[in-house]
């Protein structure tokens, strides 16, 4: 069986930038709000709210640190994943998605002023991020290399 996850939102906070203890390698940590409606039983309109905390690793966090900061659009596509641990005795787990590919849905700006759209026309590596763009033009996206997870 397949393990695959698509899942579109808006980032709730600012990415989260970490590094694993043991490789030093630097991954990111994003958390996806996303909302659906329904009609309750009395005719309102009701709703829910999917939080979903996602890693993302390799190329691919130098886009997040660039380009996206709370309220961000975006889809990611990767598989779900379960931690485990435990504290104070008791034993714990949490769903957690790792992203395979990153879908850009708007352009926002970053604290430095630059969009997306000026960090291709400025050399950064965007090869490999989807773009959901007006222009009709080919996406590019992240492809995540099994290898480059370090666990």
């Amino acid at each position: 069986m397949q393990n695959l996850l698509v899942f579109g939102g808006n980032l709730t906070k600012d990415p989260e930038f970490r590094y694993f203890p043991t490789s030093g390698e630097e991954y990111a940590v994003i958390s996806i709000a996303s909302n659906s409606y329904f009609l309750k039983k009395d005719g309102t309109k009701g709703e829910r709210v999917c939080y979903l905390e996602v890693c993302v690793y390799g190329r691919s966090v130098e886009i997040i640190k660039k380009f996206f900061s709370k309220g961000s659009r975006i889809i990611i596509e990767g598989e779900l994943r379960q931690e485990f641990w435990e504290k104070d005795g008791a034993k714990k787990s949490k769903h957690l998605a790792v992203a395979r590919k990153i879908h850009i849905l708007d352009f926002k700006n970053n604290e430095q002023g630059a969009t997306t759209q000026q960090g291709m026309q400025e050399g950064v590596d965007m090869s490999g991020v989807m773009q959901q763009g007006n222009n009709g033009t080919p996406p590019y996206q992240i492809n995540i290399d099994d290898n480059e997870i370090p666990f």
